[in-house]
């Protein structure tokens, strides 16, 4: 009977010391997973960061091409006021067509 009482023992001491290692392998894996995770969502931020500057930038460059056409357009209604009616008149002439419709 003692033999039986050892092996049993033994095979008892085999998966306790088989249910650590698993223990230790998932904490392993919790961990790692954490650890890509923080780094992904900091790479995600970085990345938001620099789309809102490039937006940011693009609005800017676009505001002052609306700033220097309106200017331009300043200019040209100064230069030829009566030619500059005229176009008004025909765009609202056509305008007033099409909305009629």
């Amino acid at each position: 009977m003692q033999t039986t009482t050892t092996s049993v023992d033994k095979g008892i001491n085999k998966m306790n010391y088989a249910a650590d290692d698993l223990k230790e392998s998932a904490q392993r894996i919790k961990t790692d997973a954490g650890d890509a995770a923080g780094a992904m969502k900091e790479d995600l931020q970085d990345m938001a960061r620099k789309a809102g500057r490039h937006i940011h930038d693009m609005a800017d460059a676009a505001g002052n091409s609306a700033t220097d056409v309106a200017g331009m357009a300043c200019d040209k209604v100064r230069d030829k006021p009566l030619q500059s009616l005229g176009i008004a008149v025909g765009v609202g002439f056509i305008a007033g067509l099409l909305l009629r419709r």
